[in-house]
């Protein structure tokens, strides 16, 4: 339950940062977008090679014959 959460916070994070970085007026408030819309997708990224390694996939080894 908490990787869907995280993912839909990283979303509006980054959905955040590209609002803000577009109503911007001067390069401080630019910069502060563009850094949380950078968080945003990073966070996402993360979570998406964290569930690629958890082993979410099933197993391809044969059980050794006896």
């Amino acid at each position: 339950m908490r990787s869907p959460m995280l993912g839909l916070t990283g979303a509006l994070v980054a959905l955040f940062g590209l609002f803000l970085s577009a109503g911007a007026t001067d390069n401080e408030l630019f910069l502060a977008g563009v850094v949380c819309f950078g968080i945003g997708v990073l966070l996402n990224l993360w979570l998406i090679l964290r569930y690629e390694r958890s082993g979410s996939e099933p197993e391809t080894e044969a059980a050794p014959a006896e």
